[in-house]
């Protein structure tokens, strides 16, 4: 499976990027090929409205079998929002859930209030996330804002999104 952005020859902030979506990946003699995407136009979620997920990361959790994706809003990269789905269910857009902040969780509605309470991280760019067996949580390494690499740790349960405890980018 993969969750990716679509572009095309649009100008200005997300400059050719048409919508996110997901794509059924099988390998064909040796090579990666895309043998189905999903959503009328190849993709579920158009970049006017919607987060541009999996173009900041995703991560396949093992242990949960969720798949999570996280990206940026349509109006400003500031902030990264987050949806998970059951790995099984990944080609089913009924089955994604989407965060809603602390206060609300997991939910099924889409996501359409892009601010601080809903985003999960701010001024990340670009990154992957990994588990730490030695710091027990997960870690998602990332490009920074000036242009350096950063680490933030956090967990990732059924009902929060949660910092690990350790202040921004000092893992110890």
């Amino acid at each position: 499976m993969l969750i990716k952005c679509h572009k095309n020859a649009n100008k200005g902030y997300k400059a050719g990027l048409k919508g996110a979506g997901v794509a059924k990946v099988e390998v064909i003699d040796g090579t990666p090929t895309v043998t189905q995407r999903f959503g009328d136009n190849g993709y579920w979620w158009s970049v006017e409205s919607n987060p541009c997920y999996g173009d900041v990361a995703a991560y396949h959790d093992v242990d949960s079998n969720y798949i999570y994706a996280w990206g940026c809003p349509p109006t400003s990269n500031k902030y990264v929002y987050m949806i998970r789905v059951n790995a099984a269910d990944a080609y089913d857009l009924s089955k994604y859930q989407y965060w809603h902040g602390r206060a609300q969780g997991w939910s099924s509605t889409r996501l359409t209030t892009f601010n601080a309470e809903t985003a999960v991280m701010r001024g990340v760019g670009q990154g992957q996330v990994i588990y730490s067996n030695f710091y027990n949580c997960y870690v998602f390494v990332h490009l920074g804002g000036r242009k350096h690499f950063e680490a933030s740790e956090f967990r990732l349960t059924n009902t929060r999104w949660q910092r690990c405890g350790y202040p921004h980018g000092t893992l110890p």
